[in-house]
């Protein structure tokens, strides 16, 4: 139980994270000259990797968590 609480704070605390860096490379896309754009659509590119890649890795904590709880209840 201790191992899915901690693993689910880490998920989220990435996700928020994640989220706000991306929130801001969109925001500073306009701000910057030619020279920087590609870096920023880099940047943007790779947030929303991440942000997918923790959704998809709060839905695996969940699956086993449950999948595990389910096993432990039959007899």
């Amino acid at each position: 139980m201790a191992d899915f609480i901690a693993s689910m704070i880490a998920g989220i605390i990435t996700l928020i994270i994640c989220a706000r860096g991306l929130y801001a490379s969109i925001i500073s896309f306009s701000l910057f000259d030619s020279t920087f754009k590609w870096f920023d659509a880099f940047v943007i590119v790779l947030m929303v990797v991440n942000v997918i890649g923790c959704f998809a890795v709060i839905i695996f904590v969940c699956r086993e968590f449950f999948f595990e709880r389910k096993r432990e209840s039959k007899p």
